[in-house]
This record gives C-alpha cells, structure tokens and sequence, in this order.
C-alpha cells in the first residue's frame, strides 16, 4: 500500500487507486501529516470543519474514522482515545521518498557529483 500526499492525497494499491469520498480523503490527509503519531480528535474536527464544526461532528469523525478502517484494513487506523493514528510502514508515503531522495541529492551536490 502507498500513501501519495504529493499533488492528490491518495492510496494506491496492487489493485490501482482506492477511491475515497472528499471528506475521508480529508481526514486521511490530515492523519499523513502525523503518521503513526496519535492525533487529537478536537484537532481533526477543527481541521475537518474550520469555519464551525456541526453538532454532530463527534460522532461523524467517529463514521469517516469506521469508513477509513473499511478501506485501509485492520491495524492501520488505530483509535487511542481520544486520539486517531493512521500507522504506516517505512517506504509508504511518497512525501517521506521524496525526502530521502532529496537529501540524497544534496549529497550528490555537495560531494561533486551533480550529473548521477
């Protein structure tokens, strides 16, 4: 499974691309900023609905959290209450490969040898 952050927020499997509706692709986006970080529910809800949250904001989060496990499988998506964590493996998140690649090109630079 692949996490694509860069442009489109993502997922990507053997299968092809996981469709999401806006407001999943919403969350998932929000909980790839922390990835295996727990993030508060409070924060997720101000984020999904920065202007004014709806009174059912709770228990929606709680839908689109039920939602994400649906299509992300068992253990990605754990609940630590009052917190949400989406838990990734290394290599996962393409924002994470294009930091490694990044800093290897750096290198490359520093060290001279810009054309590899």
């Amino acid at each position: 499974m692949e996490f694509h952050v860069l442009g489109p927020t993502e997922i990507h499997t053997e299968s092809g691309t996981v469709p999401l509706r806006p407001k999943w692709r919403d969350l998932l986006a929000i909980l790839l900023c922390y990835p295996n970080r727990a993030v508060p529910t409070d924060y997720l809800i101000d984020a999904l609905w920065p202007c004014t949250a709806p009174r059912t904001a709770t228990k929606t989060l709680h839908g689109y959290v039920h939602h994400l496990r649906g299509v992300l499988g068992p253990g990605r998506l754990e609940s630590r209450r009052p917190r949400y964590a989406v838990v990734l493996r290394p290599g996962e998140l393409d924002a994470d490969a294009f930091t490694v690649h990044a800093k290897a090109g750096r290198l490359a630079v520093a060290a001279g040898m810009i054309e590899q």
